[in-house]
């Protein structure tokens, strides 16, 4: 590797100005909008981000080197990014880290702030991350990947070396209000700290509720345009812009997963064909084995090898039903899918359907707000544990179940006109429910609260 190479992927380093010119940079600075995420913090250490593909990982790892640079005086110099597609082996991971923190010396630059993006397709790539963490060659280490199951099992090899984890993902429904909604909601937003877990399901959310419940008609407004564009930031961008989404941003979408696939020696059709069958059966309860037999592909195992990739992808979320004699999942029986945001579910809807557009209508809209729900509650719970189940019996299914101290609390999602405490039936077993619907407000035996207001707290 040559010093020429690095320098080609950091032109910032010949003049500051560049990090202004860099695509990615410039795009984001120039909307009416500008989402300026946070990221990283304190400039010290080892952190892996872990993120779906095109979800802006890579514009936020720009825009960090332009803040630290533009806003807080940092050297441009320090700041090493490198994209990983471009690297033959780990090898090169290490020598780039040599060779610029090499460079810096001769400036008396001490710190270095190096970024590996994309890294899990370097075959053994966590050699090169425990070498340059052991050797204490960074004083901040990056590196992020699309495949989270590599990056969890990669940063797994060395423990004790601090590696702290972040997810870096589609914009919340309260980020994407923050972002496109009106000034007036923005103000009141902005006055109110998202709520945490345990204060979701508490007086807490009442009370901040009463501030926002005046908006409720243009967050609904909001909460139908993120079913279409999800919080994906170019869909989101292109929607709130021009009022619809271009086939090719979806089958710009699919072709990226298509070929991350392809690296992965995974065939097309067998992904097809399980696509097919989540699509059409979104939200409902599905055993590895009746995916299998809806398809040609036969064995559960490889239809169990699938889905594990594409949550691994960060595409699908998984739901295991509870067991709450146990207090345990129960991972053999059936479980339930959701895809991570609405704009994969129409992505993915509209590439086995073989037409691009948005794929949310009035009888999968419910689940599609089951899946935003439950995604919203992976975030506020650990992710990294299992967090959020789902429960059934003879009475019937409760959507979502969580952890809130000793207890376990039901979340049901009611998409509809009219709600009320009958809509739950399962107080025996669980007291106080949430209960989220399109307008009803109410709070007794149930919380009942609009969708929009709740995800716009938390």
């Amino acid at each position: 590797m040559e010093f020429e190479f690095l320098a080609k992927h950091n032109p910032w380093w010949k003049s500051r100005e560049e990090l202004l010119h860099d695509r990615k940079v410039s795009i984001a600075l120039g909307k009416k909008a500008a989402y300026i995420p946070s990221l990283v913090g304190e400039k010290k250490g080892i952190c892996s981000i872990r993120g779906p593909r095109q979800v802006g990982k890579t514009t936020a790892l720009k825009l960090l080197i332009w803040e630290s640079v533009f806003k807080h005086g940092a050297d441009a110099r320090q700041f090493l990014y490198l994209p990983c597609d471009v690297l033959a082996d780990f090898n090169e991971i290490v020598k780039a880290a040599e060779l610029h923190k090499e460079w810096l010396l001769r400036f008396n630059i001490k710190e270095n702030y190096v970024i590996f993006d994309e890294i899990t397709f370097v075959k053994e790539w966590f050699r090169a991350i425990k070498y340059l963490a052991d050797s204490s060659l960074c004083t901040l280490l990056v590196f992020t990947g699309s495949v989270a199951s590599d990056l969890k099992h990669g940063t797994e090899r060395f423990p004790g070396r601090g590696v702290k984890t972040m997810f870096y993902l589609p914009l919340s429904f309260s980020d994407y209000v923050r972002l496109f909604g009106s000034g007036d909601l923005k103000k009141e937003l902005a006055a109110l700290n998202p709520l945490s877990m345990e204060e979701a399901f508490s007086d807490a959310l009442l009370q901040k509720a009463a501030y926002i419940i005046p908006f409720l008609g243009e967050l609904n407004r909001h909460m139908d345009n993120y079913l279409i564009s999800g919080g994906f930031l170019s869909s989101g961008y292109q929607f709130n812009e021009t009022g619809a989404i271009t086939e090719e941003l979806y089958e710009d979408y699919v072709n990226w997963i298509l070929g991350d696939l392809s690296k992965l020696e995974k065939s097309e059709h067998i992904f097809r064909e399980i696509i097919s069958v989540l699509a059409s059966k979104y939200g409902a309860e599905l055993a590895f084995h009746s995916i299998a037999k809806a398809t040609s592909i036969g064995s559960h195992k490889t239809v169990a090898e699938y889905l594990e990739l594409l949550e691994s992808l960060m595409l699908l979320n998984f739901v295991h039903k509870i067991d709450l004699n146990k207090k345990a999942p129960v991972f053999r029986k059936q479980k339930k899918f959701y895809f991570l945001d609405t704009f994969l579910f129409s992505a993915f809807s509209g590439y086995v359907n073989g037409k691009h557009e948005c794929c949310i209508n009035e009888l999968n809209k419910p689940f599609a707000i089951e899946g935003i729900v439950l995604e919203h509650l992976k975030r506020k719970a650990n992710r990294l544990l299992e967090s959020v189940w789902y429960y059934r019996d003879r009475k019937g299914e409760v959507d979502f179940v969580v952890r809130k101290g000793k207890r376990f609390q039901a979340v049901e999602v009611k998409w509809q006109e009219k709600v009320s405490e009958s809509d739950f039936s399962h107080y025996n077993i669980f007291k106080a429910p949430l209960i989220l619907s399109k307008t009803t407000m109410h709070n007794g035996k149930a919380v009942i609260m609009p969708a929009a207001v709740f995800l716009a707290l938390i």
